[in-house]
C-alpha cells in the first residue's frame, strides 16, 4: 500500500514541479533547475514517507525507502519529459 502512495506521489511531483517552475522562470537553465528540484523534492518525499512509516510501525524505514526508491526511479524520465513539454509550450505561446 505504501508503494502505491510513493508511486502516486512521485508521479505528481515529477510532473507538476517542473511545470510550475518553468511557468515562472525566464532564464537559460530553468529546465535543468526544474528537473533537479523535482528529483530532490521527490527523494525528500520518499525519505520522509519511509521515516514516518518506520515510526508508525508500518514497516522498517530502510525497507520502505528501498521500495520508494524504486518508485523514484520513474522520475529520472518523467521530470525531464515534463520540463521539455513545459518549455516547448512556453516557446509556442511566445511565437
Amino acid at each position: 500500500m505504501l508503494f502505491i502512495l510513493f508511486l502516486v506521489g512521485v508521479l505528481l511531483i515529477g510532473w507538476f514541479i517542473p511545470q510550475a517552475i518553468l511557468r515562472r522562470a525566464n532564464f537559460r537553465f530553468a529546465a535543468i533547475l526544474a528537473v533537479v528540484c523535482a528529483l530532490v523534492s521527490g527523494a525528500l518525499f520518499i525519505w520522509l514517507g519511509a521515516q514516518i512509516a518506520g515510526v508508525m510501525g508500518i514497516g522498517d524505514a530502510a525497507t520502505e525507502f528501498e521500495r520508494g526508491f524504486n518508485a523514484w526511479k520513474i522520475m529520472i524520465f518523467l521530470a525531464p519529459a515534463s520540463a521539455i513539454q513545459a518549455q516547448s509550450r512556453k516557446k509556442n505561446r511566445g511565437a
